[in-house]
């Protein structure tokens, strides 16, 4: 792995702007090209990467069965640090579907036999890790993002990774391809008539990921008691991430639409600063905005309307770890009097609570997994669906840092 591609894995951002794509050759592209999901060939290292799965050639268990996540509180001799470990394996369902003509995927509303998902298995040298802020800054600037992709820690035109879930699955902004294309839920061709029933895909390289607020995730952990989403995730400036309800279960979106409500609606960058009592004890969180699936269609559906636009995060209202670290971000304190950031243990027991009719009740049934892309069932055997869970010590994460080099 090359330092420029480490550092980016470490960011978890790359921005990728304007350049006019080269239409794909059936699927096929130049040397050091890969074919996105528009069918333009954009570089290999533009594409949806992420950086979050660490190159491994292993599939996931397409049922959920291997996810794995943990985190610890340490700190770097300055700043307190929470270091996420995960595997880059969703612990739910994730047969393609909406690939047409591509093995072990199926058509748009049509289950495949397998899973394009991709992430690093125990032994493997190395795990998905992220580094945030335990005590999070709300940075002296407000984050911004014109139309372009530029502004102050803009995520609009960031391909990859922009956060992580509770599971450890990515989960990416808006943009779909290096032109900065938003994802359209009302083209018929868009990204979305591949996500599953759990609102999230794969691209091409495996990294399984959302863009919508996930659906089966949201559903395992439950809304809180005012009906206010769950948390599903961190950002990485270490502010929470919730699903799409706010106080009272009500529905948010962007104070800059007409539908919003005047007191509970979220900034440009998809979220609320307010200190909220007996949600979290934070200054700031985000929301991943729009209706969740009904755990049975392919593709997803209900799907987020063009009202919740950007669905995700759009850009950082806090300073991301590194920006503290070398002095580039300054701000005030992102947290309450009182706080102390504890590790969240996470979500990897495999997801049943798929809806009548629904491709994943044959996982809910007796965890069965496909086996071969070329199959069309699953096989007879079970499998052991413990998750894996990776140490997450800053030292171990140090020892890594050196070995690459």
């Amino acid at each position: 792995m090359s330092f420029s591609n480490f550092a980016l894995f470490l960011l978890g951002v790359v921005v990728v702007l304007g350049q006019t794509p080269e239409p794909c050759d059936n699927g096929v592209c130049a040397s050091g090209f890969t074919c996105d999901t528009h069918d333009n060939c954009a570089p290999d290292d533009a594409v949806d990467s992420g950086g979050d799965t660490g190159g491994s050639d292993e599939l996931c268990d397409p049922c959920g069965g291997d996810a794995g996540y943990s985190e610890a509180i340490t700190s770097d001799g300055v700043y307190d640090i929470r270091v996420v470990t995960a595997n880059g394996c969703p612990n739910h369902y994730s047969v393609c579907t909406g690939k047409d003509g591509i093995t072990g995927c199926g058509g748009i509303g049509e289950a495949g036999t397998a899973t394009e998902a991709r992430g690093l298995k125990e032994g493997d040298t190395t795990s998905n890790w992220n580094t945030l802020p335990a005590y999070p800054v709300l940075a002296d600037t407000l984050g911004t993002c014109n139309d372009d992709g530029s502004g102050e820690r803009c995520l609009k035109c960031t391909m990859g990774t922009v956060a992580i879930a509770l599971n450890g699955v990515s989960i990416y902004s808006g943009a779909v391809d290096t032109e900065c294309t938003q994802l359209d839920v009302d083209d018929d061709m868009s990204e979305w008539t591949g996500f599953d029933m759990c609102s999230g895909h794969s691209e091409m390289t495996g990294d399984y990921h959302y863009h919508f607020p996930p659906s089966c995730l949201i559903s395992q952990i439950g809304d809180l008691s005012d009906g206010h989403s769950p948390q599903v995730g961190w950002a990485y400036d270490g502010f929470p991430i919730y699903g799409p309800l706010g106080p009272g279960g009500l529905m948010l979106m962007l104070c800059t639409n007409t539908n919003a409500d005047s007191t509970y609606c979220l900034d440009e960058c998809s979220g609320m600063e307010m200190e909220i009592d007996g949600v979290d004890e934070y200054k700031y969180r985000y929301y991943i905005s729009g209706d969740v699936s009904d755990l049975i269609s392919l593709p997803s559906d209900p799907k987020p309307s063009a009202d919740y636009t950007p669905y995700t995060i759009q850009c950082y209202r806090g300073c991301l770890y590194d920006d503290l670290a070398s002095g580039a971000c300054t701000g005030s304190d992102g947290f309450t009097d009182g706080f102390t950031a504890v590790a969240n243990e996470g979500v990897t027991d495999m997801f049943t609570g798929y809806g009548d009719g629904s491709p994943g009740l044959e996982c809910a049934t007796d965890g069965t997994l496909f086996t071969d892309p070329t199959e069309d069932s699953f096989d007879d055997n079970t499998t052991d669906t413990s998750p894996t869970l990776f140490p997450a010590s800053f030292s171990s994460m140090f020892i890594l840092l050196l070995a690459l080099f």
